[in-house]
């Protein structure tokens, strides 16, 4: 048992430990045949097994009595009796008359079904607690991977959040903006694209968004014009809210868009 806990807890991957749990329920407890089935709302599904014919055919639920108990109390069963019939096609992929269901339960939700059955002799009571044993560590190391996994895509996410901010950055500071109003090189009063974008904000605000597009923080704006912090955050939230922006970096981003496309000068 102890080396079967040990090679479990070593699975690399959610698939090799799928493998793994049907050959130590056979080389370990004893059992001839073993069958892990994923969960649909309409049928079972068998994943992967070990020492039966291939996996066999998808079980309808509503043809699964037993393993539709087995969800319902979240305990292992034994099917194949008067109490509790053995279902048709799991019969058919485990090759016995009557076998051991058991849930694979983990962050307190039933994800999988194991069956079992031995080809000579009957299920015995200390099949169930060793199995029980079994089990649960399998349901540890499968949280564990689930999160590895969920960790790595997340991961992942990040660098390619990252990389794209970046992207976006450069593509920023590589195009040449002029926002300061007044003078003949006031971009919203030549360019039509630009106009419209800013059109909504008043004098006071334009101000601070160009100094928001040069990169200016909220206390370097409050110093430049005489204003308090207060103020320009005020002025910030604003203009965010004017042109549709989530946030300086968006708001930048459509600024610039803006400011790219070609042949719509107002003059």
């Amino acid at each position: 048992m102890i080396d079967s806990i040990r090679r479990l807890k070593a699975a690399p991957s959610l698939q090799a430990l799928e493998r793994q749990i049907c050959a130590e329920l056979c080389h370990t407890i004893g059992f001839s045949s073993a069958v892990l089935s994923s969960i649909a709302p309409d049928k079972f599904i068998p994943v992967t097994s070990h020492g039966t014919r291939g996996t066999g055919k998808p079980v309808p639920r509503n043809a699964a009595a037993a393993e539709q108990d087995c969800l319902r109390l979240r305990r292992i069963g034994h099917a194949g009796g008067r109490e509790l019939p053995a279902t048709d096609g799991f019969r058919e992929i485990l090759g016995a008359a009557d076998y051991l269901v058991a849930p694979i339960v983990v962050e307190s939700k039933v994800v999988a079904l194991v069956h079992m059955s031995r080809a000579r002799g009957a299920i015995a009571d200390g099949d169930v607690d060793t199995l029980g044993l079994l089990l649960a560590v399998y349901s540890f190391v499968y949280e564990r991977l689930l999160n590895s996994a969920r960790v790595e895509q997340l991961r992942v996410s990040i660098i390619g959040a990252a990389a794209r901010l970046a992207e976006e950055a450069d593509r920023i500071a590589g195009t040449a903006v002029s926002l300061e109003a007044g003078g003949d090189d006031d971009v919203f009063a030549t360019h039509a694209a630009v106009d419209a974008f800013t059109a909504a904000l008043s004098n006071r605000e334009r101000e601070v968004f160009a100094r928001m597009v040069r990169g200016d923080s909220n206390a370097e704006i409050a110093e430049e014009l005489v204003v308090s912090v207060e103020t320009v955050k005020t002025h910030v939230k604003r203009i965010l809210r004017k042109i549709g922006a989530a946030n300086r970096l968006e708001a930048i981003t459509l600024f610039v868009d803006a400011q790219a496309q070609p042949g719509l000068s107002s003059q």
